[in-house]
């Protein structure tokens, strides 16, 4: 990273967000990341400068997308199947229920557009988009593609060659 290039969050697009949260002020935000945390919307929780029913009724306000915080059990494997473990991971995402012309994605970032489109693509179906803490996302595709996770580092490594 250059000198001058700011960091990142990976739920970057939380920023415009939780910046009209009270209590979140531009110099929080900096001081994260300054500490250079992955996610500014864990970072916030942790720190108690805001709180999970705050973040998510904000992000219902300003996108219109619920929040849900899926387990094990409340996903579909027939749906887990339809969309493949690389576009999950790369886009932080898990499908959840599969409807005749849609399909709901728990999704780190349910604003991105590549990765509904890549949803789309793959499934024929219109994806419907529900915020999910990005800790809880990777927690489940852990679990689910536990023994994929090995083959599908190899399989990353030998298209980055």
């Amino acid at each position: 990273m250059a000198p001058d290039a700011v960091y990142r969050f990976r739920d970057e697009w939380l920023t415009r967000v939780v910046s009209k949260l009270p209590g979140v002020t531009a110099d929080a935000i900096q001081n994260i990341r300054a500490e250079k945390k992955l996610y500014l919307s864990h970072a916030l929780l942790r720190a108690h400068i805001i709180d999970l029913p705050g973040l998510t009724s904000a992000i219902k306000a300003t996108y219109r997308v619920d929040y849900v915080e899926p387990t094990s059990a409340s996903v579909d494997r027939v749906t887990l199947g339809l969309v493949p473990e690389k576009i999950c991971r790369r886009h932080l995402m898990l499908p959840l229920r599969c409807h005749e012309e849609t399909i709901d994605m728990a999704m780190a970032n349910p604003v991105d557009v590549n990765a509904l489109a890549d949803v789309k693509s793959v499934t024929a179906r219109r994806p419907i988009p529900f915020y999910c803490l990005p800790e809880r996302l990777e927690s489940l595709l852990e679990e689910f593609y536990k023994t994929d996770g090995a083959v599908y580092d190899i399989l990353d490594r030998i298209e980055e060659t």
